[in-house]
């Protein structure tokens, strides 16, 4: 067998064949003939797809047959559960739904997975407490534990969702914004109890003083009849002998008994009313100080703009020259 030429190109080798001398010369009367000229063509692409396409994905939809290649690479832990075995320990226990075969129903691959599951957290927890104090209790809790995995093997325990009674309510989970709303409505609630008790204090207050009020008006009522009860004794009947010096002193304490008990009304008036004013009366009487001090301070700039510093002190000297000639004189 004869190999290719070579040709050097750089660093690397490329073998040639030889070319035939028809395709030379067909190549050169296309070249040389200037009549011959070239067309561009559309090609239609199939807008559906064959018969033949169609048939095999009609074919592919169908269940396909059981084959016992699924049944490879699988260990059966006992004859009678029909469960496999433990997958590996490496493993990791999240990844166990990959290893169950998908030709079980429903609530057996959650019993199978319940089970690995299961087997492979009992067995962390012997590795984990050994011969530590806590070891007894933990394995009394394992065994409980396995008893109920005893059982579900057994078909004791069942897990299937299937048998469950048609009338079954199931509860819904509630919203997440509707347990922020009941929070705020009892937060709300307390909040609102709060201020009812607060108004309710208020009441007793404002109550309290208007019964002050009509217990003061009252008692002056009361000492004005007794004042002019006196009168009328004293018009009627004379006084004994002992208490004729006593007189004097009870007229001279009426009238500042009388401005007493005056003054006390008014000032429980008063604070019964800033009381039930509160902060806006404060505001506003604080707001008018305010305004007079800027009026009256503007005032005074205006007023030292007109005068004259010079005169001032003239005005000034001559005052203090006239009060030094009196003192003389």
């Amino acid at each position: 067998m004869k190999r290719k030429p070579e040709e050097q190109e750089g660093f690397v080798f490329v073998r040639k064949g030889k070319e035939k001398a028809g395709s030379k010369r067909r190549k050169s009367s296309v070249e040389d003939d200037p009549d011959t000229s070239q067309t561009d063509g559309l090609v239609e692409l199939p807008v559906s797809d064959t018969p033949i396409v169609k048939r095999n994905k009609e074919l592919r939809k169908g269940k396909g047959r059981r084959s016992s290649l699924d049944q490879r690479g699988k260990r059966a832990s006992s004859i009678g559960t029909g469960f496999e075995a433990l997958p590996h320990a490496d493993v990791p226990s999240h990844e166990y739904y990959r290893h169950i075969s998908k030709d079980l129903s429903e609530p057996l691959r959650i019993k199978q997975l319940l089970l690995w599951a299961s087997s492979k957290a009992l067995e962390e927890q012997r590795k984990k407490y050994g011969e530590t104090e806590e070891a007894s209790e933990a394995a009394i809790a394992r065994s409980i534990v396995q008893e109920v995995l005893n059982e579900l093997l057994a078909n004791k325990v069942s897990v299937s969702w299937y048998q469950r009674p048609p009338d079954a309510v199931i509860p819904n989970k509630p919203h997440p914004q509707n347990l922020k709303n009941a929070q705020l409505v009892d937060e709300l609630s307390a909040k609102l109890t709060q201020l009812h008790n607060e108004e309710a204090a208020w009441r007793a207050v404002a109550a309290n003083s208007v019964s002050s009020d009509k217990s003061i008006l009252s008692f002056k009522k009361a000492v004005e009849s007794i004042d002019s009860k006196q009168d009328l004794d004293k018009q009627d009947s004379p006084l004994p002998p002992d208490d004729a010096p006593e007189l004097p002193n009870i007229s001279k304490l009426k009238p500042k008994f009388h401005t007493l008990l005056d003054m006390l009304a008014e000032n429980i008036h008063t604070l019964h009313s800033l009381t039930n004013a509160g902060p806006e009366v404060r505001s506003s009487y604080g707001r008018l100080a305010a305004q007079d001090f800027i009026a009256h301070r503007k005032s005074l700039l205006s007023f030292s703009k007109y005068v004259d510093t010079m005169n001032l002190l003239r005005l000034l000297s001559e005052a203090s020259y006239k009060s030094s000639s009196n003192e003389s004189v």
